[in-house]
């Protein structure tokens, strides 16, 4: 009883937080866009039921298998546009409350502003760049190269954007590649494409991020990943070489996470925490 009790209290919460998150991103934002251009009011009815209608177009992309181009068109470019747009039209807000500066003026900057943001990160987004990064330790007696990537966020980046990475993989020296979560974050996602990675013939490390628990049946996507050589360090500990490299899953609170490390912790490695 105590168990279902505290089921239904997380639910409510994950609940709430998703609906805040829809309201705050693609709701607020334009609403303060409407009050510095026309003078609107920042709340009314309205909210409520266009609040809950977005979030339920955002659950039919993230947790089903539907994947209409102008749905994921709408939720990804929307969070995108929306994040930012929260930050800049509520700075505008701020500025019109706090100054004699005319409302309407003020919203063509934001406007401006919002713009530029928007094509700089686009660019930005687009490109796969190689960073480089070198340590040293007298733990480590030979030189080892490994890739780390993060975030690929596969479904609300097209299959152009994984190819990217997989070109530059192929260009690049390499023992061994570690993903550092949200590499998937869509229902939707074929994992099919993910069968380029066969041909890599080198170790791929895997923890999961936040955003693979947002997909239907993750559990099963995430045991799929095995048939594509993709390997889950689902708190495990992997080692190559003077490195020891603890995968720590997701899926649980920061207590547990510490313990996983200081289970798996070798004293005599260079000891390498991979979490999201």
């Amino acid at each position: 009883m105590t168990n279902n009790v505290s089921k239904k209290i997380s639910q409510g919460i994950y609940h709430t937080l998703f609906l805040t998150v829809v309201y705050v991103v693609y709701v607020y934002p334009f609403y303060c866009l409407s009050y510095l251009y026309l003078g609107t009011s920042l709340f009314n009815f309205w909210i409520i039921p266009i609040t809950f209608s977005l979030a339920f177009l955002v659950f039919l992309l993230f947790k089903t298998e539907i994947a209409i181009r102008p749905l994921k068109s709408f939720v990804y470019w929307g969070l995108g546009v929306g994040f930012i747009s929260l930050w800049v039209f509520s700075l505008g807000l701020l500025v019109s409350v706090i100054s004699k500066i005319d409302s309407h003026f003020i919203g063509m900057a934001c406007t401006i502003i919002l713009g530029i943001i928007l094509i700089f990160g686009s660019y930005n987004g687009n490109r796969v760049v190689l960073k480089e990064f070198a340590l040293a330790s007298s733990k480590i007696d030979q030189e080892i190269q490994f890739v780390f990537i993060s975030d690929t966020h596969l479904g609300s980046n097209s299959e152009k954007h994984f190819f990217k990475i997989k070109e530059l993989l192929d260009r690049t020296d390499f023992e061994f590649v570690v993903i550092g979560g949200d590499f998937l974050d869509s229902s939707s996602y074929r994992l099919e494409t993910l069968n380029i990675l066969n041909n890599l013939a080198r170790p791929i490390l895997f923890v999961t991020g936040n955003h693979e628990y947002y997909l239907k049946d993750y559990d099963v996507r995430l045991k799929k990943l095995s048939e594509f050589g993709i390997n889950i360090l689902n708190d495990v500990a992997f080692q190559f070489g003077g490195l020891n490299i603890i995968g720590v899953d997701e899926g649980q609170n920061l207590e547990c996470q510490k313990d996983v490390i200081r289970q798996h912790k070798e004293d005599g490695k260079f000891n390498i925490a991979l979490v999201h």
